[in-house]
């Protein structure tokens, strides 16, 4: 039996398989990036009505 795990996650990964942990991670941040970017608006039209 192998013991094969990633040593950013520890997922276990199969003989030869890489882990997509980071890659996934990057994606992650760069959806939220986007997502706040579409709701900066927002957000400032909230912060002025709550400070007026």
């Amino acid at each position: 039996m192998y013991d094969y795990k990633c040593n950013k996650c520890g997922a276990y990964l199969d003989p030869g398989e890489h882990c997509d942990c980071q890659s996934k991670k990057e994606e992650l941040e760069e959806l939220r990036y986007m997502e706040a970017e579409e709701h900066e608006d927002e957000w400032e039209e909230r912060y002025v009505r709550s400070v007026s």
